[in-house]
């Protein structure tokens, strides 16, 4: 699970679809340095996303979706976008990051889906203390600081 340290200023967005990547979202502000730190998680069969981080700055750099078979149907988006969220880009822990640059956790991943956007979910507890926005981009991190689910605006 990926801890979260500080915030950052909110970053330019680029949000696209695909068909090898199912979505890909990039930070403008934080693309270089190039090599980011990577997160992976899934159960790296049927399902894997991956959380580029800038290796300098800890922030989340992209986010990828692998693999992942058919979303769940989300029912309520105002879980992931009512409510008040804080301008910024989350800054990650990556103290004692392995020195390959990846750091695999095969864990809880799934991913729900509506007309307005796509939630990304790392834990199956999704309730949060902070949300962290960054255009189109939302960011919910639990009391114990970790990062449990990234939505996207489509």
């Amino acid at each position: 699970m990926l801890k979260v340290v500080s915030v950052k200023e909110p970053s330019s967005t680029r949000i696209e679809f695909g068909e090898y990547v199912l979505l890909n979202v990039e930070f403008d502000n934080e693309r270089l340095p190039p090599a980011p730190f990577y997160w992976r998680t899934g159960d790296f069969v049927g399902s894997l996303v991956e959380v580029g981080i800038n290796r300098k700055s800890g922030a989340v750099a992209k986010v990828g979706l692998i693999a992942y078979g058919e979303p769940k149907s989300l029912f309520s988006e105002s879980k992931y976008w009512g409510g008040v969220s804080i301008a910024g880009i989350p800054i990650l822990n990556v103290d004692g990051w392995p020195i390959d640059r990846y750091k695999d956790e095969v864990g809880y991943f799934t991913v729900e889906e509506s007309e307005l956007c796509f939630v990304l979910l790392f834990s199956p507890d999704n309730a949060v203390q902070s949300v962290y926005e960054s255009f189109g981009v939302r960011f919910g991190v639990n009391s114990n600081y970790d990062l449990v689910w990234i939505a996207v605006k489509k």
